[in-house]
């Protein structure tokens, strides 16, 4: 069959957390899979579309109208919350593509797929293109949510959000988002990469311990960890007072009974004054979890509120007082400090999660500034970040996340600046040697596997991206 080129709406859609669910439960995931394609098939058919292909677990499909594939779109959301047993993530262009017999190509098809891949949970995401061609439909909203950088697409892509009124665009996590909550599918660029060990996290655990934990709402199985104050007054010290507030946020994830609010959901409050019932009712949480953080002389100076959302009331709070050169031994002192202090709140035993990764207080500081650089994204920041990672391996050349940090960095470059072919190649390679020796050093690393997967999502080989992040 001869190519063809026609202007389409390409609709790309993908299940949240399969990944890893793929490598708990594989007669659980095919289910899933079975479920998705019974759900989508006939809508997208009743809307006119053409069912392309199944790329691992997400769908293709093209309509020959914009309204009809942002239609099938909303009643696929519609239908699959109902049915609560999995979510999707759905990003929607309109452009001119090539059909070649069964199979589709071009630019177009690039860009729906990387629309999809930053869409929220229960969300559609759309191109400025679909939102110009649904502006006049009374039954179809949109909103501008952003312009972003999509990788592999030159110029910036607006991004709109269509409002459906039957589905909210971030739903509270189903159980199989919880299961991938440690490898989230969303684009690798905005994956939460780092899983620090400043383990105080430990210290938390009484309320995790199970669900076992009471407050006056019940078992707690939901917490956000508000970004940490800096008292300091140092502009400097943001990167410390970040840095401890995504180590719990991620460290707290690996956690099966207990759902975090992502750093995307919770950074929002940053440098604001809140409310912790109001702002864990929006967040629709148990309970929150307040930080401040302050340099004093040579002492780093923490203090933790843990805040029942019902009530409003303090469950639990702490102040830890250490010298700067013992940041990296906080995890073990703070662990059986908090652990035995809450043990008459505990009614079992607590959930081992903290590591170290080095011992070198230098190393750990300059990682953590790196961090800080790496999640503004601009390219002065990226080069900072650079330096810094590269800082911390020289300081502890067996600093596996050092190395993690140098290859999400890397991978991240050719997306937000611009550079020749060449140096985009040269950026990737650097990406995947850098994620290959942090595995080397330490075969856990969520980030490592997650750079390895991407550059095998870039060929198109969703079969390599998968067999990657099921090693985790």
């Amino acid at each position: 069959m001869p190519q063809s080129r026609q202007l389409a709406a390409i609709m790309f859609t993908d299940i949240v957390g399969y990944t890893a669910l793929m490598g708990n439960d594989e007669q659980k995931a095919f289910s899933i899979l079975n479920q998705n394609r019974q759900l989508q098939k006939p809508i997208i058919e009743k809307y006119g579309g053409r069912w392309i292909k199944e790329l691992g677990d997400g769908v293709m499909a093209s309509f020959t109208t914009v309204s009809d594939a942002v239609n099938a779109a909303k009643e696929i959301q519609l239908q699959c919350k109902e049915k609560g047993e999995f979510s999707l993530r759905i990003g929607l262009h309109h452009g001119e593509i090539v059909f070649d017999g069964d199979d589709v190509f071009g630019d177009a098809v690039n860009v729906a797929s990387r629309i999809q891949a930053i869409a929220p949970v229960g969300g559609i995401y759309v191109s400025e293109s679909v939102h110009h061609n649904v502006a006049n439909k009374a039954d179809i909203v949109t909103k501008f949510v952003k312009a972003d950088k999509l990788k592999n697409v030159k110029e910036l892509v607006r991004i709109y959000e269509v409002l459906n009124n039957n589905v909210q665009s971030a739903q509270k996590p189903t159980h199989l988002e919880n299961i991938g909550s440690k490898v989230r599918k969303t684009s690798f660029r905005s994956m939460l990469f780092i899983l620090i060990p400043i383990t105080l996290i430990l210290g938390l655990l009484f309320f995790v311990n199970k669900g076992k934990a009471i407050f006056a709402s019940g078992p707690v199985k939901s917490i956000a960890v508000l970004p940490f104050i800096n008292e300091s007054g140092i502009a400097d010290m943001e990167y410390l007072s970040d840095g401890m507030t995504e180590t719990l946020i991620n460290s707290l994830s690996q956690i099966k009974e207990l759902s975090v609010k992502a750093r995307s959901s919770v950074f929002r409050y940053k440098e604001k004054e809140i409310d912790p019932q109001k702002v864990g009712n929006e967040l629709s949480v148990q309970a929150i979890l307040n930080g401040r953080v302050a340099l004093r002389g040579g002492n780093i100076i923490l203090n933790l509120e843990l805040v029942d959302v019902s009530t409003g009331n303090q469950i639990w709070g702490e102040q830890y007082n250490r010298k700067t050169t013992d940041l990296v031994l906080l995890q073990s002192e703070i662990a059986q400090d908090v652990s035995k202090k809450l043990q008459q709140k505990l009614t079992g035993s607590g959930q081992n999660i903290a590591k170290n990764y080095t011992t070198n207080a230098e190393a750990y500081q300059l990682y953590l500034k790196g961090l800080f650089h790496w999640h503004k994204r601009t390219a002065d920041d990226l080069k900072k970040a650079i330096d810094y990672f590269n800082g911390a391996k020289e300081k502890d050349p067996s600093f596996a996340l050092a190395y993690a940090g140098l290859a999400i960095t890397y991978s991240v470059l050719p997306a937000n600046i611009n550079m020749p072919k060449q140096e985009a190649v040269e950026a990737n390679l650097k990406a995947k040697a850098a994620a290959l020796k942090a595995l080397e050093l330490d075969n856990t690393l969520a980030e490592a596997y997650a750079v390895l997967a991407e550059g095998k999502n870039d060929e198109w080989d969703f079969a390599g991206a998968k067999t990657i992040l099921s090693e985790l």
